[in-house]
Order: structure tokens, then C-alpha cells, then sequence
């Protein structure tokens, strides 16, 4: 081989060396593992992780070996392979040296040595060691002395200190208890047992210092260790010696008085959200106290705001006595237990409104036009601020300012009126008006804009220009004149017109520039000289202006222009006099206008709900003869002057209108009078004096008004009232109180007023509710109560007081007033409990002197005086005032019992008493960490197994009790498994394995103690998988019922039974489904022989019926069936005999000389029963006298009485008879009173019950007493001297099967008289006649089927009837739930289809809740061909019958229900045909119902008659249904006597 070939072989066996190398190492670089300190075993440890510890094999491995690296003397290892993986399993090997508190945790190197085919290698991990904490040490006070000053007063629910003591162990571990050393300090002081924290229970009779001393310890280790150590501390406590008794003063100048301050309640304000006019008769603020006091007071305090002085308490409760949004500081001082405790607080209360729905806005106004010459003063609009309803208006604050424009403007700040503060020039104003709003505490600004245009008014009249000439020398020439006026369209515009120069006219003049021109010559004379007149008007509003001047016209041609320019400069205007124009005026003549009001006053009925900015009425202005033309509806000449500007009304002067300018209430003032001037506009002035100077241009002219007319008008409106206002009481609230269960008259008087007039005024009372409880004066308010009051029904209430007006048109009424009514207080109700009883479930190792409860009583009355009792015993007691129960002595006798006590309670005069139970507990215990002997194991299982069998139980493995396991659960990954576990431990599985390819799985299950540290711990199950059939063990009895009484408990009491297939195979029993204990009853595994435990036999079993699964278990094949066993346990006291009668059984005999004759005969019989089902035929009822008397005798088995001496008639004989149980023994001696009965029974017997006792009295009278005709001898016989009657064994004892003296009118006496085998099954009763049976009928059925009774009957005690009685029995009893059949035999063919129905069973007196199962096969294989439906019983075919190698199958059917213990087993011979099987059968398609038949009978019965034995069918192999009667013949076999037809 090359060099090079070598080469490569080295190199790819490298390569295979380290790949296989590299597959082998630990599944995790670092192991996390548990220990216990302070224990003696040395493997037993936690593994909490689901991967397992160690190395997975692979096929190179040939050896594996673990050791640990460390050189340590505590820990060794060793290796364990199970399948493909090597653990290693880590020993301690002094296990005492670990100690959690010396370390905590080791940390050490293992190493794995690993052989392989390709040489040898290691590898190594890190191991911690954890050290789980075991109670080992104690607890220790973090102080040796406890001391404390109190300076305060102390509150009795305050702690006073807080103790502390600690212990080294881990927190599950240290749980302190704590503990007074003495109890003479236990009515002062309250230690809690858990937290340490001490208390004050009363302040009566407080010393000034105390000192004692505590303990504390370890609970676990007191009671579980048995340890006794106590840590110890001494406490010192110092009080205040007396009490602070402090005052203060409330707002209505009270002074309280209590003795301690105090800040140990929560006091919570609920204050109303939304005020409202709605809700005003709801509190606005509730006051509510935590922890929970029944009554305080509240006082307010004279430091809270002076309004608070309005606010109404009642109760909790602060209620509007006015309503008024206000801010109230609210100083309060609440006070407990009679002022003996107060707590201050405070609370700033603020109007509480709903923001949201506040909602202000502008009105909208229009654009304003105002003339330029409005008087100052005058009204211009009014600003009005909207918003909605719920706001009260006196609450509101609105101020409204005006931004710019002041000079020219004046804004009113309250009413929003706009005035005229100067004139003002003629041009547009932009007014910025602002609204600050202010409520309560919450402040709005709203703006708004508004426009008002000034109209100029025309002041100016046209001015001709200086220079302008008056006479002309030539033509054309332009005329100019000015208007001051700054309107230009109107007012300012200026045209020309040519006036006097009409007809022929030879000028014109331009209207809009004044050029004067010559028009035409025809007309014109050059020679002659013109005068002409302009006129310079303006287009002025609301009148126009003009002025005019003379022009003289001359255009003659002898002019020069020199001369005509000398006369240009001569005849101008500004050198010629002006007198025309500017006169001087000498004289002033008195013009009288015929214009003004018509009337000299006027007056309005205005209702005061009229809205602003109405129109009142119209002002028209009258005249006659006046110089202008006035157009009423349009011009206006005249400003009005109000000569009031405070009145809410106004002149439209534009619109000569009176408007309301803001509102009216009648209810402020009613009346109103101011006066309206007139004073000419003084453009009309003007205009007036151009009139009439025109005509006369010399005077000057003063207008005054005519008396025709009135320059002034009187204006006065009253007020019309409406019903605008609510009838309202001073007060909201008012607080009254009544006597309980008492008539009462004018209680309060109701007064309410209303502002408005005559009906709308006027007042009327009624009530709201409670109008069965009181009534009221509907005119006065009087309050009157008429029913009577229970205050523990109703306590308080409130009453709401109606008031309406008689408003015609609108009547408007309000609750005007609460009255809030407490009922006072009478001692008529009996305390009551909080609860109908109470339970308490107690630790049992609390200390003794411990407060672990308290009982609350309430009294419906006020009276909070109530006293606490309870019963005289050793264990509990309680506080005479407070209810506290606290432990007179430790509970530790009484764990898992109950206590019953009854506690009563009293107020002076009425009693009440409840029961308290305390269940005395075990405290839950910490738990220990799950720690397992080895970490992993392997089990085999069948692969024909079924679903739902049980591989194995973990707990049992482990040796762990189950309840000890909190839980436990399978870990896998995704991939399914077919296994499960259950909570019992159970590894189940849980659908068949036929058909899986995997020949194993690894099981990681993981359990937990969710109380233990750490909670987890996991185990690896490994499950092979083969394929074998085998046949499994079998059960003798499927089903054993078995009766055990508990005083004779025999072992074994029972055994179970089963047999293998096979030779030489050891069975073991086992109980895997106890459904009470595992621990109560046991089974020997060697021999099935069952045993209740000796601890069972010592104590009560809580259940009477018992169903145990018993697993019998074939080990070397790993197979098992289960076997079932019902015990019916009778207790002992169900032993324990009742009487038939009451407590005291009277009779009455009458004494008679055939009395006499019957000495030590029967008399008559008292009975005692036990319940139907505890009867035994081993167990009687014995009687006994036991006073000692020399009259009576009694037979200790029947319990007749007889008479030993003659009885004395007026006489009562009293005496006791006592029965009990006995059962037959034969190891227990004769009982030594049985020999003074003269038929005394031998058998050997004990006493196996209590005894009970039925006092006895028996009166004897004298014949006398007796209807002499009914002395005589009875001249007939009784009505029915033979009776028959039918009875059932199933009739419950105690059952009256006959009533012979239903239906005598007269007295009669019955005594049987039958042999005493038949009477100790039946009574009769001595006085009545009911016939009873006394035991079970059951036991006579195999000795007789018929018993006959004589009954005596007397009613005279001289002559006696006999009555017969014929008791028939009949055997009613039978198997509540059974199979038609015990074997069920079918043969099928082996080609018959999957799904098939072969068989179908039949269930008698089928159940609710019960269901068929397969319970068992011979063999494995046997499960995977069959099924049956669960429901109906059908068996059908899972599984091709080619394959079954078997040619006959035994399934065992059980039939069991969920609620009961009795079940019902069948087994089903199904026998596989195939080809050559069928040679006798001629018909393939048909085949008989079973292969074989077997029928049992007794030949006695057939009394040589010809009876059916059995009915043969065939049935079709394809349709189970179709069923035929074949024509059949005996072809094989002894005939003897047998006929087939």
C-alpha cells in the first residue's frame, strides 16, 4: 500500500475516531441535585430537571463508568444503565454531616470513563449539591426586653407593640407561635399567636405599668418533633394615669366634651356630583367610616367657614337648608362610643356642577344704524349673556366690558346695556365687548363683536364760493358752492337749478358743475337786462338744504372789457352787501307748531314675564298746519328724551317705539313713571328757519309749541303679576323626633311663603308620601303623626312636605321642606346574632388564652349594652362585653373533632343564644422535598395490552403515600405518547400499541409538593414493549359482597382467590382502587386473605359501603387482573336497639281474678329494632329488668312481661327495662343470666352494643271501671276470627302489617299467644292491636313458607277472644342488577366482517349511569379482536378473526354504575369455526346460537310431566336479527328420556 493510501486511511479513521468522539458527552455541562440535611439514609436525593443525569449509549460504547474527580470523604457514585442510557446515581456517605446552616450547597467533578470500540475517553460535568432545610433549630427574640411609654391614650384596636422572634431555619421552617407565660394579664392584653403584635382588649381598671414575660417557639418542632423549647422575653409597658379630657366649640357655639383624640379611622367623603335644583332634598354630602362604626356623631367646629352655619346634618348626611352654590371649609369633629373617641378631619366642599353642561353664548346681534346726532345717553342695544337653566341666576356673576371705543361708548357692567357717551362723527364703529364670568370657583371669558354704523345727518346747507359773481357781462359762466357735509352721496352732493326763468327761458344752467350758458337766441334780447335766480340744493337726509342768490344778466355790446372787467371785480360777491343772505336781524317773530303728543300722559298693564327688546307701543307724533311734510312712518323730527334713564325702557327714535329694555319682576317693583320730552332735531331747525326766512328775510324766528299739542307725555306702567315663583319654605331641612309605638299631634308647623299676588300667592300644604303615617292642615302646615312606628322596622325616614299655589292659569308647587324623622328608641326587641351560628375551624396547637373568634350581637334597640355567656365547660370561653372566645387550654386531644357550644346573649331584658362549632384542625404542615432512592426505572409491558390498563403506580415504586403527592405529570415533548398518568400514580395506557413502530419510550414524570423546597422532583420511567400473547391470571369470584360487623372482625375476614394458566407462577394481591384509605384495609399478597388494620378496629369509619379493587398480579409475565369485593361494614352503633314507644311506655290493666291464673304468663311485650339492614341471623335484642321488683318478670329474648304476685288494683307499678344487642360467639362464655330463664337459649353470646332504657308504668284498676254489659259473655264472635295475609321477605322490620282495633269503639287488650319461634318475628301491641314485625322474614324463608298466629282479645279481662292469623311468606328477593345468563356461548365464523354484531347481552333491572365493559380475558390477544358497546351490551368484531390463532375466547363482562358498589359479571364462550367445523351444517348462511348447551334441572320438579328445557335457534351470519326455528334432531348422544322437537 502507498504512502499515500495509508495517509488517507489515517486521516478518515481521524475523522471517525473524533465524530464518535464528539456524540458522547453529558446531557448537561452542569447538574442541579437535592439532599436533606439531618437524615439517615444516604441515597435518597431530588433531581429537579426533566433531562436526565448522564451520558446516552451509542453503539460505539462497550463501557462506561462514572467517578467523582474531588477529593471528598462525603459523596461517592455509581452507575446505572436502563436501555440507551448510563446514570449515575450520586450516595452520600455520611449523611449526618450535612448540615444546611454549616453549607448550603456542594459543588463537585464527575467524570465519565468511557470505553469504546476506538479507544478510551472522558467526560466531566459539575455537580451542586443543594441542602434542603430540615427543621433543626429554634426560634430566638431579636430583644430580651420589650419596653414602651405610651403618653397617648391607647384605641383598644391599636396595637401596642409588635414582637418578633426569628428562627435559622427557612421560612417553611420558622414558624413562630407566641405565647403569654402567665394568663393573669389575658382580660387586659391580646397576644396574637402568629404575628406577635399585642393588643389592649379593655381599658377597665388600666394600671399604670405592666411587666411579663412572652414566649416564643417553633411549631413544627413542638408538635411534630415533640420539642419544648421556648425562646423567652421580658415586656414592660407604661400607660398615661389618667385621662385627658379635652373641649372644643362648634360653629353654634356648643361646647363637647370627650376624653381622647384619636386617628385611627378612615373617613371617606361621598360628595353629591352634580347641585341642581333638582336634587336638592338629596344630600350633597355623605360622611362614611372605616372600619365601620353603627352610629357617631358629627359636630362642626367654630374654625369652619361662617356659611357653614346653612348646612343641615342629619345623620351621616349634610343637606342645602338654603340652596346656594357657596364654597363651604368645613372643620368637623366626629365622635364615637358615646364621646369617648373623636377624630378630627376637615373637608373643603365646592360646589359640585356638571362642567360640562354649563353652556354660555352671546345673543346674536345685528348690525346697529344710529344717526350722528343722537343725544347723548341714548340707548343704543342691550347685550345679553344666554345660558341654560340649571344655573341659579343669584349664583352667577357676569361682568360685561367694553375693549375699545370708550370715549364714544359706555357699557353698563352688570345689565349689558350699550349707551351713547358722545356724539359721535359719521363713520362705522367696531365695538370688542368682553363677558367675565364667574361661578363658583370656575371663571369664563366669552367676546363678542358688534358694528354700528353712524348715519350722518344733513347739518350743512350749500355755500356759494366767495368770488362768485351776481352780475353777468357775458356768457357762459360757472356757479360754484360748498356742502361741509362729508357724505357726498347724499348730504354733501350739490346740484344747480335756474329758478324764476320759466317760460321762453333763453339760460340754462348744468345741474351737476353750475355752467350757466345762453340756451337760445330766439327769445334773447342782447339789449334788455335779465334776473335770474340759482338755487344750490344738496340730496340731504332725512331733508334737504339750499341756498340762493340774484344774479343780474347783461350782455348789452357798449360794454368794454375794461369797464366789464372793473365791473366783474364790482359785482362780486364778496364786495357786494350780503344783506339778502347775512342779514343782521332786528326782530325776532315766535313761530307756534301745531305738532307734538296728542296726549299729556299715557299709561300701560305690562306682565312681567314680557321679553326684552317687546314693543310697548307706538309714539306717533300729531300736527296741523306744519310747514314740513312729515311722513309719519318714515321721518322723524323730534329726539325723545327719557327723563329716567334707570327704568328698563327705551325710545326707538327711528320707529317713534317704547321698548322694554330688560326684565320685569313684579316681585321687585311693581310700578313705574318717567316722562318722554320732545326736542326738535336740529336739521329741522334749520330747515325751518330757511322757510321761513325766505319769506320774510328780515326777521329771525323762534319756534315754540302750540297747546294744541303736548311737548312732553307721562308715562307710567304697572306691573301685572304672574305665577312666576315657586312656594318655598325658610328652610330645606328640618329634624324632629317621635316617640316608637306612640300617637302624636302638631309635631311641627310647616310655613312657606310665596312673593306672588292674590291666587298665585296663595298656599296650600300636602304631603308627598307617608300619607298613611301622618296628615297635614292644608292651610295651616300643621303636622299631625296617626300610625304608630316600629323603630327597628323603620328607624328614620324622610317626609317630604308639598306646597302648591292656586295659580288659575298655571299652579305651580315645590317640595318646599324635608322633614327628617328619627324614631326614638324602646326596649322591645330581643338581641340577635350576626349569624345563625358560628364556626370557627382552629389550629390545634394554638396556645392557650387565645383570642381566635368573636360572636357579634346586634339589638334592633339603641341600647348597646349587651352580655355574652356561654355553656360551662373546660375548653372556651368568652367575654362578658366584647364576645371574644378565647381557649381556656390547648386542643390538641381534640384534632379532626368538633366542639359544640351554645353561647347566649343579653340586654337587660331580653335573652337570645346561638351555637358555635369549632372544628379543631391539624395546621398544614410544610412539606418535605420528594426525594427518591435512584433516578430512574425500566418496566416490560405486553404489546396486546389494552387501552386504559395500568402499567405501574409510581407511588409504590417509590414507597411514597399518594397524599403526600400534590401532583404528578408525564413531561414530553410534542411528540405523542401512548401513556398517561393519573394523580394516583398510575402510569395508564391510553390507546393500544399494536400497531406503533417504537419497541420502547422514556417517560419523564415529574412530581410535585407545591409546599416543599423545591417543589419538584423527576423520575425517568423507561417501558419495553413486547410482542407475546399470553393468557392472564383469573379471578375465582369476579364480585364477593361480604357484611362485617365491626365488633367481631375476624382475620382473615374474607380471601381472594385466583388461578394462573401456568405452572409454577406466584400470584401477588394487591388493593389499587381503596376509595377511603389504602391504609384501612390490607390483603396478604401471598394469600389474598383480607384484614381490616388494627387502627381501623379502633376508631370510626366514616362510610358504610366499600368497593375495593384487588389487582392480582402475575409478576413474571407482568400481567394482572383485577377482583372486586364489596363490604357492607356495620358499625356499633348502628348495633345500639330503639324502642318501639315514646320515653315512657303507660299501661293500664285491670284487675281480675283470671289475672291471677295467668302468673308468669304473658302480659305484655315491649320491642326493641335495629335497622333492616343490620339484622343478622347472629345477632338478637335482649331485655332485661333492671330495678328489683317482686311483681314482674321479664323473657330476656321476646321481652314479654309477666306478672310473678297478684297486683293491687289503684295501684302504679313503675319499673325500667333495658335492651341491647348480643351476637353469637362461640368463643365467648354462656352468658351468666341465661340460666334463670326457663327456655334459655345455649348458645354462647356477647354484648356488642349500649344499652337502652324504656321506663315502664303500669296502672291497675278495678273491674268496676268496666260496662257491665261488657262483663257478660260475648253473645257473638269477633268480626273476622281468621285472617290472612301475604308478606314479602323484603318487608322492612318496624313495618305495621294489621290493625286489629282500628275499628272498636271500645277497649280492648291483644296478647299473642303463638309458640315463641313464629312471635319473635311479630309484636302486637298490647292496647292498640297494630300487628309489627320485629325481625327480617328473610331468615324463615328456608324453614317455612306460612306461620300461624293466636291473638287474644279481651275487653273485660274475664272472656277472651281468639283471632287467627295466616302470614303467607313470599321470596321477593333478588339481585338488584344481574345478567340474564351467568355464560353466554356463541360460535362465529372466522370470515365474518369486521363490525358484526356476534352477541348481545342482557342486563336485568338495568340503572341510570352504569355501563358494559370488558373486564377481563383468558388471554391478552382476546381484548384486540372484541368490542362491546358500553351502552347496549352489543359484543361486535374489531379485528379480522383470520388472524387469531386461538379457536375459542372467554371475555368476562362486568356491568357496573357510577354511584353504587354492587356490580354484575357474565362470561361469553366464544368459540371460532372454521371450514371443517361446518361439515354438519347444511346452511352457511345460518349457524345455532351457541356451540354448546347446557341445561341443569331437578328432576323432582318435573313430576313425570313434560317440560320445556331449552329453546334452539339459528341465526343469520350476517344479520344478527334474523333469527329461525330449525328442524333440528338428537344425532349423537344418550337420548334417556329427552324429546327434540
Amino acid at each position: 500500500m502507498s504512502s499515500l493510501h495509508i495517509f488517507i486511511v489515517y486521516v478518515f479513521l481521524t475523522i471517525v475516531i473524533a465524530d464518535d468522539k464528539n456524540n458522547i458527552y453529558f446531557t448537561q455541562s452542569t447538574y442541579d441535585i437535592w439532599c436533606q440535611e439531618n437524615i439517615l439514609s444516604n441515597s435518597l436525593l431530588l433531581y429537579p430537571n426533566h433531562i436526565p443525569i448522564g451520558i446516552y449509549h451509542t453503539s460505539t460504547i462497550k463501557f462506561l463508568e462514572y467517578q467523582l474527580n474531588d477529593d471528598n470523604d462525603l459523596f461517592y457514585v455509581k452507575t446505572k444503565r436502563i436501555a440507551d442510557f448510563y446514570f449515575f446515581i450520586l450516595n452520600i456517605i455520611r449523611p449526618l454531616d450535612i448540615n444546611r446552616e454549616y453549607q448550603d450547597i456542594y459543588i463537585f467533578h464527575i467524570q465519565a470513563n468511557i470505553i469504546t470500540k476506538h479507544g478510551n475517553y472522558t467526560e466531566q460535568a459539575k455537580i451542586r449539591l443543594h441542602v434542603a432545610d430540615s427543621n433543626d433549630n429554634d426560634g430566638v427574640f431579636n430583644m430580651d426586653i420589650y419596653e414602651k411609654n405610651f403618653t397617648e391614650p391607647i384605641d383598644i384596636s391599636q396595637p401596642l407593640i409588635h414582637f418578633h422572634a426569628t428562627d435559622a431555619d427557612e421560612i417553611q421552617h420558622a414558624q413562630i407561635l407566641y405565647e403569654f407565660s402567665s394568663v393573669s394579664f389575658n382580660n387586659t392584653f391580646s397576644l396574637h399567636p402568629y404575628t406577635g403584635e399585642l393588643y389592649l382588649l379593655s381599658k377597665n381598671n388600666l394600671q399604670s405599668m405592666y411587666e411579663f414575660d412572652i414566649y416564643a417557639y417553633d411549631r413544627h418542632r413542638k408538635y411534630f418533633m415533640n420539642n419544648d423549647i421556648k425562646a423567652k422575653a421580658h415586656v414592660k409597658l407604661i400607660f398615661p394615669a389618667k385621662k385627658i379630657l379635652r373641649y372644643v366649640r362648634t360653629i353654634f357655639n356648643e361646647i363637647i366634651e370627650f376624653e381622647q383624640l384619636i386617628s385611627s379611622y378612615k373617613i371617606f367623603f361621598h360628595q353629591k356630583s352634580t347641585w341642581n335644583l333638582v336634587n336638592i332634598h338629596q344630600p350633597i354630602l355623605t360622611i362614611d367610616i372605616f372600619p365601620q362604626i353603627s352610629s357617631f356623631e358629627i359636630f362642626i367646629l367654630n374654625n369652619s367657614s361662617l356659611n357653614s352655619i346653612n348646612l343641615f346634618f342629619y345623620q351621616n348626611q349634610i343637606y342645602f337648608k338654603t340652596f346656594s352654590f357657596h364654597q363651604y371649609n368645613l372643620h368637623l369633629l366626629i365622635c364615637f362610643f358615646n364621646r369617648t373617641k373623636c377624630q378630627y378631619t376637615n373637608y373643603y366642599l365646592t360646589p359640585s356642577i356638571n362642567l360640562t353642561s354649563l353652556q354660555f353664548y352671546f345673543k346674536s346681534i345685528q348690525p346697529i344704524f344710529i344717526n350722528e346726532n343722537l343725544p347723548i345717553h341714548s340707548y343704543i342695544t342691550h347685550i345679553q349673556l344666554q345660558y341654560n337653566n340649571i344655573i341659579p341666576n343669584q349664583q352667577l356673576n357676569i361682568d360685561y366690558k367694553l375693549l375699545n371705543n370708550h370715549n364714544q361708548f359706555y357699557l353698563h357692567r352688570k345689565t349689558g346695556i350699550l349707551y351713547l357717551a358722545k356724539s359721535l362723527k359719521y363713520q362705522k364703529y367696531f365695538l370688542e365687548i368682553q363677558a367675565d364670568i364667574n361661578f363658583l370657583t370656575q371663571y369664563y371669558s366669552l367676546k363678542t363683536n358688534i358694528e354700528i354704523n353712524v348715519r350722518e345727518i344733513n347739518k350743512y346747507r350749500p355755500i356759494f364760493s366767495n368770488n362768485t359773481l351776481i352780475e353777468l357781462f357775458q356768457l357762459p359762466y360757472q356757479f360754484q358752492a360748498f356742502d361741509f357735509d362729508q357724505n357726498k352721496e347724499t348730504n354733501g352732493r350739490i346740484t344747480y337749478h335756474l329758478w324764476n326763468c320759466f317760460d321762453e327761458c333763453s339760460f340754462e344752467i348744468n345741474p351737476n358743475n353750475g355752467i350757466l350758458k345762453l340756451k337760445t337766441d330766439q327769445y334773447f334780447n342782447k339789449e334788455k337786462i335779465y334776473y335770474v335766480q340759482i338755487i344750490a340744493f344738496d340730496w340731504g337726509e332725512p331733508i334737504s338744504l339750499e341756498s340762493r342768490i340774484d344774479v343780474r344778466i347783461n350782455l348789452s355790446k357798449g360794454l368794454f372789457k375794461r369797464d366789464l372787467e372793473t365791473r366783474w371785480k364790482d359785482k362780486s360777491l364778496s364786495t357786494i352787501n350780503r344783506t339778502s343772505f347775512l342779514t343782521q336781524f332786528s326782530k325776532i317773530e315766535t313761530i307756534y307748531l301745531n305738532i307734538g303728543f296728542k296726549y299729556h300722559s299715557i299709561s300701560y298693564q305690562l306682565s312681567e314675564d314680557m321679553e326684552i327688546n317687546t314693543i310697548i307701543d307706538h309714539l306717533p307724533i300729531e300736527y296741523d298746519s306744519f310747514p314740513l311734510y312729515i311722513n309719519n312712518e318714515q321721518d322723524n323730527v323730534f329726539f325723545y328724551l327719557i327723563n329716567d334713564t334707570s327704568v328698563p325702557f327705551t325710545i326707538d327714535s327711528n320707529h317713534k317705539t317704547l321698548i322694554l329694555i330688560n326684565s320685569l319682576d313684579r316681585e321687585k317693583q311693581n310700578q313705574y313713571n318717567f316722562e318722554i320730552e320732545l326736542k326738535l332735531i336740529p336739521t329741522y331747525i334749520i330747515k325751518l328757519q330757511e322757510i321761513y326766512t325766505s319769506q320774510n328775510s328780515n326777521l329771525s324766528f323762534d319756534f315754540q309749541y302750540s297747546n294744541k299739542y303736548y311737548q312732553k307725555i307721562f308715562i307710567t306702567i304697572y306691573i301685572n303679576d304672574i305665577n312666576d315663583n315657586i312656594p318655598s319654605c325658610e328652610s330645606l331641612h328640618q329634624h324632629i323626633y317621635l316617640n316608637e309605638n306612640q300617637i302624636q299631634t302638631n309635631i311641627f308647623h310647616v310655613q312657606a311663603f310665596d312673593p306672588d299676588q292674590g291666587e298665585n300667592g296663595t298656599i296650600i300644604y300636602s304631603l308627598l308620601n307617608y300619607n298613611t303615617y301622618f296628615t297635614i292642615n292644608s292651610s295651616t302646615g300643621q303636622l299631625d303623626c296617626i300610625h304608630l312606628f316600629d323603630r327597628e322596622q323603620i328607624s328614620y325616614f324622610h317626609l317630604y312636605i308639598i306646597a302648591s299655589d292656586q295659580g288659575q292659569q298655571l299652579q305651580l308647587q315645590s317640595i318646599c321642606m324635608t322633614i327628617h324623622i328619627t324614631i326614638l328608641d324602646r326596649n322591645d326587641n330581643i338581641p340577635q346574632f350576626s349569624l345563625a351560628n358560628y364556626i370557627y375551624e382552629i389550629s390545634f396547637d394554638l396556645p392557650r388564652e387565645t383570642i381566635f373568634g368573636q360572636i357579634y350581637a346586634s339589638d334592633l334597640d339603641q341600647s348597646d349594652k349587651l352580655f355574652y355567656s356561654i355553656d360551662s365547660n373546660l375548653y372556651i370561653k368568652i367575654d362578658r362585653y366584647t364576645g371574644h372566645l378565647r381557649l381556656k387550654t390547648d386542643l390538641h386531644h381534640f384534632i379532626n373533632q368538633s366542639l359544640n357550644f351554645t353561647v347566649k346573649v343579653s340586654d337587660g331584658l331580653h335573652v337570645n343564644q346561638t351555637w358555635i362549632y369549632i372544628s379543631v384542625k391539624r395546621f398544614i404542615e410544610v412539606q418535605q422535598p420528594i426525594l427518591i432512592p435512584e433516578p430512574t426505572y425500566s418496566i416490560v409491558i405486553n404489546q396486546s395490552l389494552p387501552a386504559q390498563t395500568i402499567i405501574m403506580n409510581i407511588y409504590h415504586r417509590l414507597k411514597l403515600p399518594k397524599a403526600s403527592i400534590d401532583c404528578i405529570e408525564i413531561i414530553h415533548e410534542e411528540n405523542i405518547i401512548p401513556f398517561d398518568i393519573d394523580q394516583q400514580g398510575s402510569i395508564r395506557l391510553i390507546h393500544t400499541i399494536t400497531d406503533l413502530l417504537n419497541s420502547s419510550y422514556w417517560l419523564p414524570i415529574r412530581l410535585t409538593r407545591y409546599r416543599a423546597h423545591p417543589p419538584h422532583s423527576f423520575i425517568h420511567i423507561h417501558i419495553s414493549i413486547r410482542e407475546e400473547n399470553f393468557y392472564l391470571p383469573q379471578c375465582i369470584d369476579n364480585y364477593q359482597y361480604i357484611k362485617l360487623y365491626d365488633f367481631s372482625i375476624q382475620y382473615p375476614f374474607t380471601s381472594i382467590q385466583a388461578l394462573s394458566f401456568y405452572d409454577n407462577i406466584h400470584l401477588e394481591y394487591t388493593i389499587i382502587k381503596n376509595n377511603i384509605n389504602e391504609k384501612m384495609f390490607s390483603v396478604n399478597k401471598q394469600t389474598g386473605f383480607m384484614q381490616v388494620l388494627p387502627l381501623i378496629e379502633n376508631n370510626y369509619l366514616t362510610k358504610s359501603d366499600y368497593l375495593l379493587t384487588i389487582q392480582v398480579f402475575d409478576r413474571q409475565h407482568q400481567l394482572s387482573v383485577d377482583c372486586y369485593l364489596n363490604i357492607n361494614l356495620i358499625q356499633r352503633y348502628q348495633l345500639t336497639p330503639k324502642f318501639l314507644y315514646s320515653s315512657i311506655y303507660n299501661i293500664d290493666l285491670i284487675k281480675s281474678a283470671s289475672n291471677y291464673e295467668r302468673l308468669r304468663q304473658r302480659l305484655f311485650q315491649v320491642i326493641a329494632l335495629l335497622d333492616h339492614e343490620v339484622y343478622d341471623k347472629n345477632l338478637e335484642v335482649r331485655y332485661r329488668i333492671i330495678d328489683p321488683n317482686q311483681y314482674f318478670i321479664i323473657n330476656r329474648q321476646t321481652g314479654y312481661i309477666a306478672i310473678k304476685q297478684s297486683l293491687h288494683d289503684h295501684r302504679t307499678y313503675e319499673f325500667n327495662v333495658e335492651a341491647f344487642t348480643v351476637a353469637h360467639d362461640n368463643d365467648i362464655e354462656e352468658d351468666e343470666s341465661d340460666h334463670d330463664e326457663q327456655h334459655s337459649d345455649r348458645r354462647k353470646w356477647r354484648i356488642v352494643s349500649s344499652r337502652v332504657i324504656l321506663p315502664i308504668k303500669v296502672r291497675i284498676q278495678p273491674i268496676n271501671i268496666i260496662n257491665s254489659s261488657l262483663l257478660l259473655p260475648s253473645s257473638s264472635p269477633m268480626n273476622k276470627s281468621t285472617t290472612s295475609i301475604v308478606l314479602l321477605t323484603t318487608t322492612k322490620v318496624g313495618s305495621i302489617i294489621l290493625e286489629l282495633g282500628k275499628n272498636n269503639t271500645y277497649t280492648q287488650w291483644f296478647i299473642m299467644i303463638s309458640q315463641i319461634d313464629h312471635t319473635r318475628y311479630f309484636h302486637v301491641n298490647f292496647q292498640s292491636g297494630e300487628l309489627i314485625l320485629i325481625r327480617p322474614l328473610h331468615e324463615l324463608i328456608n324453614k317455612t313458607t306460612m306461620i300461624e298466629l293466636h291473638i287474644n282479645v279481651t275487653h273485660n279481662w274475664v272472656h277472651m277472644d281468639t283471632i287467627k292469623i295466616y302470614i303467607h311468606i313470599m321470596n321477593d328477593k333478588h339481585v338488584l342488577m344481574h345478567f340474564s345468563q351467568a355464560d353466554y356461548y356463541t360460535s362465529v365464523s372466522k370470515n365474518l366482517p369486521i363490525g358484526i354484531e356476534i352477541a348481545h347481552l342482557t342486563i336485568e333491572n338495568p340503572s341510570d349511569n352504569c355501563t358494559y365493559n370488558i373486564h377481563s380475558v383468558e388471554r391478552i390477544k382476546s381484548k384486540d379482536f372484541f368490542h362491546i358497546d358500553s351502552y347496549s351490551g352489543s359484543i361486535t368484531i374489531i379485528q379480522s378473526l383470520e388472524n387469531s390463532l386461538s379457536e375459542k375466547h372467554l371475555l368476562t363482562i362486568i356491568y357496573q354504575c357510577q354511584y353504587s358498589t354492587q356490580l354484575a359479571f357474565t362470561r361469553l364462550h366464544i368459540n371460532i369455526l372454521d371450514k371443517d367445523k361446518l361439515k354438519f351444517q347444511t346452511n352457511h348462511f345460518y349457524r345455532f346460537t351457541r356451540d354448546n348447551y347446557l341445561v341443569i334441572f331437578e328432576s323432582t320438579l318435573m313430576n313425570n310431566q313434560k317440560r320445556s328445557l331449552i329453546n334452539l335457534e339459528l341465526i343469520n351470519n350476517k344479520n344478527y336479527k334474523d333469527r329461525i326455528k330449525p328442524d333440528a334432531q338428537i344425532i349423537q348422544g344418550k337420548i334417556y328420556t329427552i324429546i327434540l322437537h
